[in-house]
């Protein structure tokens, strides 16, 4: 364990604040490392970063007989969106939905259900309100619509948990945040 920093962080109103984050790694030189990188962002006037948003997400594939039954679904989840937003509101304090994107593959509808989760990481709570979700949907398609959904899964492999996707490169998952230095070349000679 050890502490890089300080880092000068220059805030939107032209202030600047020194901040320093805890480092865990059994690679003891990287922790050298990243104080020289500090030191030298800080010296050439520190860094300035934008929050461009905060996004969790999970991917849960419906299984259908065929093609028409998944469109069918995919219309239905359009038009109630506001509707599996709130059951979903309703397991948690810090998840909210803001999105359900479908994919369909022939009877196979692939979701990405993209949630903000506040200041968590969110993977667990996107899970719990997901599955209930599901169950709602499950319940409700089916006797709205009378097509029935042959399975489904809280996860059909598309959430990128562990694993880099372009999906969630182009898309984003978890926080984006972009930011900016400059380092002088005597700085960086030195």
């Amino acid at each position: 364990m050890g502490l890089a920093g300080p880092l000068l962080f220059k805030t939107k109103n032209e202030k600047s604040e020194w901040v320093y984050t805890g480092i865990c790694t059994t690679e003891g030189a990287l922790v050298a490392s990243i104080n020289r990188g500090a030191k030298a962002i800080s010296e050439c006037g520190g860094f300035s970063a934008h929050f461009v948003h905060q996004k969790m997400m999970r991917s849960p594939l419906f299984t259908f007989k065929n093609l028409a039954d998944a469109v069918e679904f995919e219309k239905w989840l359009k038009t109630n969106f506001n509707r599996i937003k709130a059951h979903a509101a309703s397991y948690s304090n810090h998840a909210e939905l803001i999105e359900i994107k479908s994919y369909l593959t022939g009877r196979l509808a692939h979701l990405k259900f993209i949630y903000t989760t506040s200041d968590a990481s969110g993977q667990n709570m996107v899970t719990h309100c997901t599955w209930q979700s599901c169950l709602w949907i499950e319940e409700h398609f089916q006797r709205e619509s009378e097509v029935e959904i042959q399975h489904f899964y809280i996860d059909g492999n598309g959430s990128s948990d562990k694993k880099v996707s372009f999906y969630s490169l182009i898309n984003g998952r978890g926080v984006h945040v972009v930011c900016e230095c400059f380092l002088s070349d005597e700085v960086i000679e030195k």
